[in-house]
């Protein structure tokens, strides 16, 4: 049993009795108060006080003891688990922990989830999860040309068909009609918004998306907005760079070049001093802030409007980014938690708890089951995801909370809480204590941890076995996958000579392009 605090606690039990008598549980060697259950009333919960400093962080060791026994099928048996939980013991909930924030954040107002994971290190096949609820390995758009097929059905096409009205602002050329992108939408606009401009390309997408919702407000809409900064080039307004690095600077780091000089740097062709690595990342903290000061205008607005209290908004990032932490700077090139771990926040006033933090491993590929299910808007069969909004009600959705992300063949990845198991084509597999060792700099020995590398390598290998991730714990018998499924594969886009130059802008390396990649 793996847990993060050594608070009090209590365990929940839903079990069916064959025989009468007390059933104690033992922690750690520790015997708890014994409960008393009836053998005669079938399936019944029961609750185990656990007192504070009976479990440690990390690893337990959990003993259930009964004295009763009854002839089950031919042998003793005491009792049938149907499941079990550990949780706070101030309130119902399965291995996480709720608390108010500390002080004021950007989630003041919302529910912020503290460990999501991204599916995918990179743009394309990380939004395709997210605006379809699938896994990449599910919806193959996991190459730089790969194409979202028009058999999948896409969230805008499910409000679109439940009469809402559906809009798109998106800057990555990526997230384009080009790549499969435009079904499902009213209006979809998709823009270069790299040029210079004072105010910060967040600005523009933010003011054209209000300009919509001005027009719409009156009617049910569902809104994606895909920003671009923070993203290279990093090239945020002066005053924000000020903010970061106020002393004076020369050398080779050029804002709007620096999409071109990190691919340099990590194909070890240019060499960054310590001082301009100072300043690349305070050009990404000053495009982090632009968007953010953005984010609020754009939020001041929808209070104008009066959609508070009747709109769920959903802020989230598709992938992170790396400053040189393993020896390269971006993203797309590695399965390191700098480009797995997003920020997600849910913010609907007056419905979800304000400055509410919770603690368990979720997926972004959640999102869309979520928002559906916020709004009433039924989900469809197809997606893998799961509703969060359990967590945010105070209604827990039974566990196991991991999540899993891959890159292309070549890695899978999954993690519990803050243990994190790393499959990789070319390399042992790794593990990593990410409460210990956030940056990944120490591979554990297996040896060393063999409880934890049991259940995350028993889970990884049952949701790569499933025909079915969407029901990857059921059993294989009852578990096919949907003919659609079965027809997927990859589809591709016929790479332009513009779209060559807007992503190499945006610093991707595009293998179809010729002669194009920096």
């Amino acid at each position: 049993m793996l847990v993060a605090s050594v608070e009090p606690a209590r365990l929940r039990i839903r079990l069916e009795a064959y025989a009468p008598g007390p059933l104690a549980a033992r922690i750690n060697g520790k015997t708890l108060k014994a409960t008393d259950f009836s053998a005669d009333k079938g399936f019944q919960e029961i609750v185990i006080p656990i007192p504070g400093g009976a479990m440690r962080a990390g690893e337990n060791k959990l003993e259930l003891l009964a004295k009763g026994t009854a002839l089950v099928d031919g042998r003793r048996r005491s009792f049938a688990i149907d499941w079990m939980r550990l949780e706070p013991s101030a309130r119902g909930g399965a291995l996480l922990k709720v608390s108010p924030s500390p002080k004021p954040a950007p989630a003041a107002q919302g529910t912020l989830f503290e460990r999501p994971q991204a599916p995918a290190n990179w743009t394309n096949p990380s939004v395709a999860s997210v605006l379809t609820s699938l896994y990449p390995s599910s919806h193959h758009v996991q190459s730089d040309a790969a194409k979202l097929s028009d058999s999948i059905t896409m969230v805008s096409e499910v409000y679109q068909h439940a009469g809402f009205k559906t809009a798109s602002f998106i800057t990555n050329s990526f997230v384009s009609p080009q790549f499969g992108f435009d079904q499902g939408w009213d209006l979809t606009v998709n823009k270069d918004y790299l040029a210079d401009s004072d105010e910060g390309k967040a600005a523009a997408v933010f003011a054209a998306a209000s300009d919509w919702i001005a027009k719409n407000h009156d009617e049910r809409f569902f809104l994606y907005i895909q920003t671009i900064d923070p993203h290279v080039p990093y090239d945020p307004p002066a005053k924000y760079i000020e903010m970061y690095d106020p002393k004076p600077y020369d050398g080779q780091v050029k804002n709007e070049e620096t999409a071109g000089l990190l691919v340099q740097v990590n194909r070890s062709k240019v060499y960054l001093t310590e001082r301009d690595k100072e300043r690349v990342k305070a050009l990404y903290d000053g495009e982090v802030t632009c968007h953010d000061t953005e984010l609020a205008h754009f939020l001041a607005k929808m209070h104008d409007l009066g959609l508070d209290e009747n709109t769920i908004m959903v802020v989230v990032a598709d992938h992170g980014e790396e400053f040189g932490e393993h020896g390269q700077w971006g993203h797309g090139h590695s399965v390191y938690q700098s480009l797995l771990h997003v920020p997600l926040i849910f913010r609907w006033p007056g419905v979800i708890s304000a400055g509410a933090r919770i603690d368990p491993v979720v997926s972004i590929i959640d999102i869309e089951p979520t928002v559906l299910e916020a709004t009433g808007v039924p989900a469809p069969a197809q997606l893998e995801g799961r509703s969060l909004m359990g967590f945010m009600r105070g209604d827990w959705p039974r566990g196991p909370y991991v999540a899993f992300s891959e890159w292309k063949s070549l890695s899978r990845v999954i993690r519990a809480h803050d243990w994190k198991l790393t499959l990789q084509t070319f390399s042992p597999p790794a593990l990593y204590d990410l409460r210990n060792d956030p940056d990944e700099q120490k591979k554990l020995d297996s040896a060393e941890h063999p409880i934890a590398q049991r259940y995350l390598r028993t889970l990884i290998g049952q949701f790569l076995g499933t025909p079915d991730p969407a029901h990857w714990l059921a059993p294989a018998e009852s578990t096919t996958a949907s003919p659609e499924k079965h027809e997927l594969h990859e589809e591709k886009q016929t790479m332009t000579p513009e779209l060559c130059r807007q992503l190499t802008a945006l610093g991707y390396v595009v293998a179809e392009c010729k002669g194009d990649s920096p």
